[in-house]
């Protein structure tokens, strides 16, 4: 019987650490991952128009856009994914989400670099003229056409994944002489609670540290004044 008792006992405390190093180590992974913040980021590709052919407005048929999380983050809930856009060089930009069908309507006697890939993704990227010789289109003066589901400007734009799936983005510099040599589109995946997960991780670990060490000196002291003298 006491044979069977000091096995569940060690059992009993064996399980106790194993609970908490994996806690923490979960804990250490997320910071790992996240840092002080509340997000991660990918790089994505990284469009170059070619210095030879200069553009001021970008145009990208987003059909499907997918981000691809390590499995661990698939874990954690309430995930919330954006699509960066920035440009080189860096200049003031302004950008807006179209429905796929009216962009034609929307652009209609004006140019833009329409940027495409075949459905696979296994060719280059090409850059084509939509009305090459026509003004630039102004992407500044698009939300009074009422076509922009949604319209951002700064040096980075910034669009949830649900808003850019199924939509057709155009990306223009502000200033009419500015070319852009290179669009890139980098993913950010950002969890509001992180931070909060790993420090209550942490505090978790700990305290099942300290309750692991409590009970093996309550059984050594238990098992020492049960000795034969």
């Amino acid at each position: 019987m006491r044979i069977f008792r000091k096995i569940l006992v060690v059992g009993a405390l064996s399980l106790l650490l194993v609970l908490a190093l994996g806690i923490g180590g979960a804990g250490a992974a997320l910071f790992y991952t996240f840092g002080s913040g509340k997000s991660v980021v990918a790089q994505g590709p990284q469009i170059s128009t070619g210095s030879a052919d200069p553009c001021s407005v970008i145009l990208i048929d987003l059909e499907q856009v997918y981000v691809n999380l390590p499995e661990q983050l698939t874990l954690l809930p309430n995930p919330r994914e954006i699509i960066r856009i920035s440009t080189v060089p860096e200049t003031d930009l302004v950008a807006g989400l179209l429905d796929r069908e009216s962009v034609d309507t929307v652009i209609l006697g004006f140019d833009t670099c329409v940027i495409s890939q075949d459905s696979e993704g296994s060719l280059p990227w090409t850059l084509t003229h939509s009305a090459l010789g026509q003004p630039w289109f102004d992407v500044s003066s698009g939300a009074a056409t009422g076509a922009f589901i949604e319209q951002i400007q700064g040096q980075e734009v910034d669009f949830s994944t649900s808003q850019v799936s199924h939509s057709t983005l155009i990306v223009g510099a502000l200033s009419e002489s500015t070319s852009i040599e290179e669009i890139i589109i980098d993913a950010q995946v950002s969890y509001p609670d992180a931070n909060t997960w790993t420090l209550g991780l942490a505090i978790m670990a700990g305290l099942l540290i300290i309750l692991f060490i409590g009970l093996v000196v309550l059984v050594v002291v238990r098992g020492t004044r049960k000795s034969p003298a």
